[in-house]
């Protein structure tokens, strides 16, 4: 079981530092001088697989000027809940199961939901059946403040502006028109939200103390996740709505699936 903490501390802890930062002029230099190089047949791989690090390390030393990169491990974080499975419908065994759900909601607009599923061996049937079980859970993100929103538009801008000064900047723009593929298009980068949900919002049991209900702002361009900022919503609840129709045929909430 994961022991959830501040959203802040989960970014801290995921930042990416590189203790060794090339200057812009290095990687201009050994990206010309392999694309330049007259490459034999056997080489062809060897130069293409080079210039894509050189690209990739061009745009990543840019991306962290503004912003800081942080791992891809911070999507995989999860925590435990507690479910009265008798609760969830009144057909289920008397039990409480254990599942993991993400720590973070992720999302590109402000719609969430996650869905578990389970089975139980059929006890009415003399047939060796089983019972599958399906949970959803859905979130809706708060709306953005106004600076976020900027800082959203922003980041979009910025990827735009750098893809356009690798289309100018030689051999980045000689490398791209020859890999087409090599680097992303900013049509392709993805603005993505990460909040946690509060334990007293959710009403159900996780194995934690304290849940930080502040939102996160990533771009994830090219491979790589930046933080682009946080904010604070020490008024706002996260959740409108936490759980709509658990079953097909239910009207089940929250309030009456989970354990207290």
């Amino acid at each position: 079981m994961l022991a959830v903490k501040a959203t802040g501390e989960y970014v801290g802890e995921h930042v990416v530092n590189c203790a060794v930062q090339l200057h812009e002029d290095k990687i201009l230099k050994a990206m010309r001088e392999i694309w330049e190089y007259d490459a034999r047949d056997c080489e062809a791989e060897p130069k293409r697989s080079s210039l894509y690090k050189l690209v990739d390390n061009w745009l990543d030393f840019r991306m962290r000027q503004n912003y800081k990169r942080i791992s891809s491990k911070i999507f995989d974080l999860e925590r435990e809940v507690v479910i009265d499975l008798r609760k969830y419908s009144r057909d289920a065994p008397d039990e409480k199961v254990t599942i993991k759900i993400p720590v973070f909601c992720v999302s590109e607009n402000c719609h969430w939901s996650h869905e578990h599923k389970f089975t139980r061996p059929d006890t009415t049937s003399s047939y060796n059946r089983t019972i599958e079980y399906k949970i959803t859970l859905s979130s809706e993100r708060r709306p953005m403040p106004d600076e976020i929103r900027k800082a959203y538009s922003q980041a979009q801008a910025h990827v735009h502006r750098l893809y356009a000064e690798a289309l100018t900047t030689y051999p980045i723009n000689e490398i791209i028109f020859g890999h087409p593929n090599m680097l992303k298009k900013p049509s392709e980068a993805k603005l993505v939200t990460l909040w946690q949900p509060k334990a007293s919002d959710l009403r159900i049991d996780i194995k934690t103390k304290k849940i930080d209900r502040d939102p996160v702002l990533v771009l994830q361009y090219n491979g790589w996740n930046y933080l682009v900022t946080t904010w604070n919503e020490p008024k706002e609840l996260p959740f409108d709505e936490i759980v709509n129709k658990a079953l097909e045929n239910g009207q089940a909430t929250i309030d009456n699936i989970v354990s207290e």
